[in-house]
């Protein structure tokens, strides 16, 4: 009888090794939340006769999923000399809701440069609402109007660049 009998498919049944195919799930790494977005809600500089308002509104403005921004925050401004009292000068800070506090200003070139810092705990997120910084300058005897003004923010943590903005400041 030729061909492949019973006794030999069982004999190379047993001694072949089977093979187990399984799928083991792998979990998926964690995907990072998208950087948070400084963003500036609103700047307005204006002068009267003796003072310079400044007024600015920031907040994440990333998307609804972004990382929140912070703890730590600095907001800059640039104010030309020449329109400022003369020496240095501590701003008179008018809205304290933001938390925010001045730390010091120094001349660059032409420009005293105004530095203020938030601390927020926890970090903000982009559903929080927009947190506002408000102070007066004395200004010079006489302000030569227009002049511009620059404000910059910053922060740590999960934050894109800074953002700047400048504003021509009228009367």
């Amino acid at each position: 009888m030729g061909g492949i009998d019973r006794r030999s498919v069982l004999k190379a049944g047993a001694w072949s090794v089977p093979i187990v195919v399984s799928a083991v799930g792998v979990p998926m790494l964690a995907a990072s939340p998208p950087p948070g977005v400084i963003q500036i809600d609103f700047f307005d500089a204006r002068s009267f006769p003796g003072v310079i308002q400044t007024q600015l509104a920031v907040r994440n403005g990333g998307s609804f999923d972004a990382a929140p921004i912070g703890p730590n925050w600095t907001a800059t401004f640039s104010y030309p000399t020449s329109v400022l009292a003369a020496g240095d000068q501590t701003p008179t800070i008018t809205d304290t809701t933001g938390g925010w506090i001045y730390s010091g200003s120094t001349v660059i070139g032409s420009d005293r440069v105004f530095t203020f810092t938030r601390i927020t705990n926890p970090p903000v997120k982009p559903s929080d609402p927009s947190t506002g910084l408000a102070f007066n300058l004395v200004s010079a005897t006489t302000v030569v109007l227009p002049f511009t003004v620059t404000a910059t923010v910053s922060a740590d943590a999960a934050a894109t660049v800074g953002t700047s903005k400048t504003v021509t400041a009228l009367g």
